[in-house]
């Protein structure tokens, strides 16, 4: 059961790596302008909201790893759809690069539920 925690806080990790990774290369292709979101000025909310939706990767390695059952199973089971459909409301993106790394999150989204939904 611990080797369980061990792989699915693995493929958290790998997935906030592809989010950063995409929004570095964003940045440096300049498909992006700094200060800006979808055309538009950012607000102070707008930047938390971003901050607070990217945080979920980064808190579901601890609590993949210290949560008991079967909340920890329940929580990557309700978590990955909810982000799932997030990244598939963005698509498509300016860069081939960027939805390429979007559906490398995506199915490291759909791992983490096949190991969340067969965890006994």
């Amino acid at each position: 059961m611990e080797k369980i925690r061990i792989i699915i806080s693995g493929y958290w990790v790998a997935t906030m790596l592809v989010y950063l990774y995409g929004d570095m290369l964003r940045v440096y292709s300049g498909d992006m302008e700094v200060g800006m979101i979808a055309g538009k000025s950012a607000t102070q909310g707008m930047w938390l909201a971003i901050a607070m939706i990217m945080l979920i990767p980064i808190l579901m390695i601890p609590a993949t790893l210290t949560l008991q059952m079967p909340y920890v199973r329940l929580l990557n089971l309700i978590i990955v759809p909810v982000i799932i459909v997030f990244n598939l409301l963005g698509l498509p993106y300016k860069g081939h690069y960027d939805n390429f790394l979007i559906f490398v999150s995506i199915a490291f989204n759909a791992i983490v539920f096949y190991y969340a939904w067969t965890w006994k």
